[in-house]
């Protein structure tokens, strides 16, 4: 382990940081500022939004979304492109995250569960989306970097509107 990988302890003060770096992930979607959020993950990092609750193996089954490090900055640019005509006007959302928790410690990785509930308004219309959120974090040059986000939306084995936001 290097001087940039400390090994993680579930204390207090992680478990604020932990939460603020949550709370500062939310406020960047919020914000449209997708290209700060992009650079929240790692390369090695993926973004999950499972197709249903029973999901276990991703090469077997479809996924909602399941994004690596470079498809992440694409869906990123092409949010903000203007260049998709279904991203205009863009969509509008508020990201509560509550109920945080702190999980399984693996050296420099630390997994959090939380709640999240999704306020999206788009030409006129608001839609309320919530999911159980698995993010794993990892510490790097002494920053939270995020590894793995993981987003089970209540709602993932019904019928979807395009999700033309970021979870």
């Amino acid at each position: 382990m290097t001087s940039t990988q400390q090994p993680i302890a579930n204390t207090p003060r992680n478990r604020e940081e932990i939460e603020q770096f949550l709370y500062y992930e939310s406020h960047l979607i919020d914000k449209g500022e997708l290209e700060e959020w992009h650079g929240l993950f790692t390369e090695d990092a993926i973004y999950w939004v499972p197709s249903n609750r029973e999901t276990v193996n991703t090469s077997l089954e479809a996924s909602i979304i399941w994004d690596n490090w470079a498809r992440i900055g694409e869906r990123a640019w092409r949010l903000q492109s203007g260049l998709a005509h279904t991203t205009d006007p863009a969509s509008k959302t508020r990201h509560m995250v509550t109920n945080v928790m702190l999980g399984e410690v693996a050296g420099n990785e630390i997994t959090v569960y939380s709640n999240l509930t999704l306020f999206h308004l788009r030409r006129g219309e608001q839609r309320v989306y919530a999911a159980h959120c698995e993010h794993r974090l990892r510490v790097m040059d002494g920053s939270w970097k995020i590894v793995l986000k993981k987003v089970d939306l209540l709602t993932n084995n019904e019928v979807l509107a395009s999700l033309q936001f970021i979870i």
